[in-house]
């Protein structure tokens, strides 16, 4: 089976539809990492405590969690 072919069509190269320019100056703002602001520690002022950690270092942060896991179990009472 032939196909047809066109010998007189112009072909226009196609050009994007945002400047080069513009999508760069768009991808380096979404995708540059943002720095976090960090404090110190309230319990030990060690750095390094975040605004989402409400100011804890990752270790004291551990030490809370663990206590109040410790204090949600029901203590046993032997009479």
């Amino acid at each position: 089976m032939k196909t047809k072919t066109t010998t007189g069509s112009k072909r226009v190269p196609e050009q994007p539809a945002i400047d080069p320019r513009v999508l760069e100056a768009a991808q380096m703002t979404v995708f540059e990492p943002k720095p976090e602001k960090t404090f110190a520690c309230r319990v030990c002022e060690t750095a390094g405590a975040t605004e989402q950690s409400d100011r804890l270092c990752w270790v004291c942060l551990r030490l809370k969690i663990s206590a109040w896991k410790d204090t949600e179990q029901p203590m046993m009472f032997t009479e």
